[in-house]
């Protein structure tokens, strides 16, 4: 009887040690809710020493902090292509394009042209900045040819 009740604390001292370490930030770090444009809820793990800054701008802003991304797609919309079987593959160039199935485009970056396009969601940006350029170019550049 003892060696059951010693087991089964255990795995529940187990369990709540695994449970905690799953939504915490490390050490030094604390968890940040970042909203988007589109209004999708993001969590963060920042450096303490960050806290103030954020805190700063927060003040003087309408407090929503949004970081810079690619405003075409993001993480989430790569992984809802792949799991849809619309993106095969991209071509790197200007515009780099990614595509599926024969000839279907999924989406489209140009430097040049400075914009992004969603083909799936029919979403697209103009005036590119270099930053959103490089956010959007590197969640496609897994999947280059």
């Amino acid at each position: 009887m003892k060696t059951i009740f010693f087991e089964i604390t255990l795995i529940i001292t187990s369990l709540l040690f695994v449970v905690s370490a799953w939504g915490a930030c490390p050490d030094g770090k604390s968890e940040i809710q970042l909203i988007t444009p589109s209004g999708r809820v993001k969590f963060m793990c920042v450096p303490d020493a960050a806290l103030p800054g954020l805190d700063n701008a927060a003040d003087h802003s309408d407090g929503t902090i949004v970081p810079t991304g690619c405003p075409c797609w993001d993480e989430a919309d790569i992984e809802y292509l792949l799991k849809n079987y619309l993106l095969d593959g991209c071509t790197k160039g200007d515009p780099a394009q990614c595509y599926y199935g024969k000839d279907m485009l999924s989406l489209e970056i140009s430097w040049v042209s400075n914009y992004c396009r969603n083909f799936i969601t029919e979403y697209a940006w103009e005036k590119l900045d270099s930053e959103q350029y490089k956010a959007c170019e590197v969640l496609i550049s897994p999947f280059y040819d």
